[in-house]
């Protein structure tokens, strides 16, 4: 009976340690299973959040704006400055240029379609008035218009200019200040024999002695003094003879259509562009190496006379002229200019074509 009792002991003893072991497997196979779950999971996290952050760190589309330049400092400076410096990349726009020489052609590319943004000298402003653009931004004071002759004409005066023929690119800064000098001086403008000439036929004419005179400004002014020397080259006048009565801005515009399908892009082109007017004004040695790029047939110290001619606005110096009124005052002159000249036949208030608004938020 002892006997049985031991066999039946050991028997439980057995089994006990069997299960005992089954229990431990099963709690190790479990825990093993846990551990490659939280593994996988948080491989599956990391993966997730490599994701993101690469979709975070992938920069969207550039917005293509086509945008019209003119080959000189006052018209290449400040978009090639925000190029280089990639503000405009920084507010997600790619920068396509198209060259213009005169405001009047550009303006008309703008309105059929063509043209996104562009900038106009003073000359051109008539047609912002009339309503066919808008201003966005203002770029600069300009100062580099001549009305010019030769010493071997004979002509020292304005006066002088009666019955003589004169290359005149209408439109532009050139032919405003050309019609300053006229009515100053008293000369009917009938009396004289004007030729409209784009700004390179304007220049060829007066080197070549095709014409008596010619309004032209830099860089082609300097190309005049260069060609034929400076003793041969009488200036009748600048725009400095009409300041402060008067003053001459060079502008950034938009059509009214286009600015109202596209406001934001416009303020983020402004904000980029102040960025660049801003680093321009400390870096101007710099800007014009970048803007010569886009300038044909100028030496950069003929680019530095350029420039120095020019008064560069910055984001504090507009943002000071939006708050004292400066900025309504200049285009209120600017279109008592124009009535003067017969350039427009009314006046407008100044905030039906200046846009303020965008200017003032581009300044944020």
């Amino acid at each position: 009976m002892k006997k049985l009792l031991g066999v039946l002991l050991s028997i439980v003893l057995v089994m006990s340690l069997f299960v005992g072991c089954s229990g431990k497997k099963e709690e190790t196979k479990s825990d093993s299973k846990s551990a490659v779950e939280i593994t996988d999971n948080e491989n599956v996290k990391d993966k997730g959040e490599d994701v993101t952050k690469d979709a975070e760190e992938k920069p969207e589309k550039l917005k293509k704006l086509k945008i019209a330049y003119h080959p000189n400092m006052g018209g290449a400076t400040a978009i090639m400055t925000g190029i280089k410096t990639g503000v405009f990349e920084e507010q997600g726009l790619e920068i396509e240029l198209k060259k213009f020489t005169s405001g009047p052609p550009e303006i008309a590319a703008m309105v059929s379609g063509d043209i996104d943004i562009g900038y106009i000298g003073m000359g051109a402003h008539f047609l912002a008035i009339e309503g066919q653009v808008d201003l966005i931004a203002i770029d600069a004071l300009g100062n580099s218009d001549r009305l010019l002759t030769r010493k071997e004409t004979g002509i020292e005066s304005i006066e002088d200019l009666v019955g003589k023929k004169v290359a005149v690119p209408l439109g532009t800064s050139g032919e405003t200040v050309f019609d300053l000098a006229l009515k100053k001086a008293g000369v009917p403008r009938e009396k004289v024999k004007v030729v409209n000439m784009d700004i390179a036929g304007a220049v060829s004419a007066y080197i070549s002695g095709q014409v008596d005179a010619a309004a032209i400004w830099a860089p082609y002014t300097l190309k005049a003094v260069e060609s034929l020397g400076e003793d041969e080259v009488v200036e009748l006048a600048k725009n400095e003879d009409f300041m402060p009565d008067y003053v001459f801005p060079s502008s950034w515009i938009a059509t009214p259509k286009y600015i109202e399908k596209n406001k934001d892009t416009v303020i983020k082109f402004v904000k980029g562009l102040y960025k660049a007017m801003d680093y321009r004004v400390d870096n101007v040695d710099e800007a014009i190496d970048w803007a010569l790029e886009k300038v044909e047939d100028v030496e950069k110290d003929s680019a530095k006379v350029e420039a120095n001619q020019m008064i560069m606005m910055t984001s504090s110096k507009i943002s000071d002229a939006i708050e004292s009124g400066d900025i309504i005052k200049w285009f209120e002159g600017l279109e008592k200019l124009f009535l003067k000249t017969g350039k427009i036949e009314e006046k407008v208030p100044v905030e039906e074509f200046v846009r303020t608004d965008i200017i003032e938020e581009s300044l944020k």
